[in-house]
């Protein structure tokens, strides 16, 4: 069983309850779907870690992660703002799922996640899309996408551009506001 929860804001791209009535058939276990707004991120990630890896949200840039999963409760927590779309959405759904599902096979687990992280995972597009695991992840979720209506390749750089074309942006319509230019 899925149960999907969305913060008041993040309906556009929370997926349908057809979409996760495949995806219940997809996992071995039950699941907590849980779409929230991006601005609270440091929140969500506080009250879903303990130990040493808690500190990280406050030590992370407001866009260093679009989303994870963890195993007791068994959970996929996504953030949403207009950096992503309702495809993108989906496809990170799947992979966050990816995720989960590697700890129903012990076997494919421990080779997928024997190697321990490097340092600059954490902060580092290219240094996390080059383990295997996330590589394992991004390639279900290219496959199984397009079967639910989105598509393949919302990976992280495609969505660190996105980002970074928004900063642009924003940072341009400031610098032209203050310049008089525009209003703000």
């Amino acid at each position: 069983m899925i149960v999907v929860l969305a913060a008041p804001g993040t309906e556009p791209w929370v997926p349908s309850s057809a979409v996760a009535m495949v995806l219940a058939a997809w996992t071995c276990r039950d699941l907590r779907l849980c779409y929230w707004p991006r601005a609270r991120f440091v929140e969500v990630w506080e009250s879903t870690h303990v130990g040493p890896g808690r500190d990280l949200a406050a030590k992370a840039k407001p866009y260093a992660w679009r989303g994870w999963a963890t195993r007791e409760p068994a959970s996929i927590h996504i953030f949403v703002d207009e950096t992503e779309t309702a495809a993108s959405i989906l496809w990170l759904t799947l992979h966050e799922l990816a995720h989960l599902e590697l700890a129903c096979a012990p076997l494919l687990e421990q080779a997928y996640r024997g190697e321990p992280k490097s340092e600059s995972y954490w902060q580092d597009d290219a240094a996390h899309e080059a383990r295997p695991e996330e590589q394992l992840a991004n390639f279900v979720a290219d496959e199984l996408a397009p079967r639910l209506g989105s598509g393949p390749g919302y990976h992280r750089l495609w969505w660190r551009a996105r980002v970074n074309a928004k900063g642009t942006a924003e940072e341009l319509r400031s610098i032209a506001g203050r310049a008089g230019l525009v209003s703000q």
